[in-house]
């Protein structure tokens, strides 16, 4: 029978090492699993993977003891993906989070945008939510590294950060409106240098898609305006797409 998975914060694990779980993961192994003592499970701390043996089951703490350690997880040969992403409705954008996890993305940006969805008095605290979607898709898809989220920003600030990455694709489509501004180019152009890039960052727009003075800026900043194809895709649908054919495209 395939092993739960639960997260630890804790690091420096070793076999012998007693882990008392998280509060949240307790009450899921006490009450909805009903896991007892002496019943197996694994563990992660976005570094490792462990196998543990339950020790405690009790109303007041859950303890395990970790038996093996199962797995490490080095990205340092691996091009890393930043998701920066305009905000979405939140039903949408939680899908991105998840299947975007899924599919190996490092870091996500929520950018607010022209045309986003959601202001800042929306946001409130649905960084903690977000994150605990993020942990259960590296549950789902057996990850051991935790994309990290930041809290949202202004499109206008994105130039801040933008030198931290070897290569930044700006996602839009193929229109005369946006073809007067720079020529937009199809992804599988970009095949060498994602292959060769350590940090590549991807921008996607909310639905109706980044504004002209978006656009303008991105041409400003030196940005590579890119298409996926000629079809009309929703937000979601693009992240999913995109962060697939990075996949391919790095490993190529």
């Amino acid at each position: 029978m395939q092993l739960r998975r639960f997260l630890t914060e804790r690091t420096k694990l070793r076999v012998g090492s007693s882990v008392k779980i998280l509060d949240e993961e307790a009450y899921h192994i006490r009450k909805s699993l009903r896991l007892q003592p002496d019943d197996e499970i694994i563990l992660f701390n976005g570094e490792k993977e462990f196998k543990a043996r339950l020790k405690i089951v009790s109303k007041d703490v859950v303890m395990a003891d970790i038996v093996e350690v199962l797995n490490s997880q080095s990205n340092s040969s691996q091009t890393k993906f930043t998701l920066i992403q305009g905000l979405i409705r939140a039903s949408n954008f939680e899908l991105i989070l998840q299947k975007t996890t899924e599919l190996g993305v490092d870091n996500i940006i929520p950018i607010f945008t022209e045309f986003s969805q959601i202001n800042l008095p929306q946001i409130g605290s649905k960084l903690a939510r977000w994150q605990k979607i993020i942990v259960e898709a590296c549950k789902q898809s057996e990850r051991i590294t935790i994309p990290q989220i930041t809290g949202p920003i202004e499109f206008k600030n994105l130039k801040n950060i933008l030198t931290e990455f070897d290569l930044v694709l700006f996602f839009t489509l193929e229109r005369e409106s946006v073809t007067k501004i720079k020529t937009v180019k199809p992804i599988s152009e970009f095949t060498e240098q994602i292959k060769q890039a350590k940090q590549v960052a991807y921008l996607i727009g909310p639905e109706g898609g980044f504004s002209p003075n978006e656009h303008k800026l991105a041409a400003e900043w030196g940005l590579e305006l890119v298409t996926l194809g000629g079809n009309v895709l929703k937000a979601e649908t693009a992240a999913i797409a995109i962060q697939a054919s990075l996949n391919i495209l790095s490993k190529n």
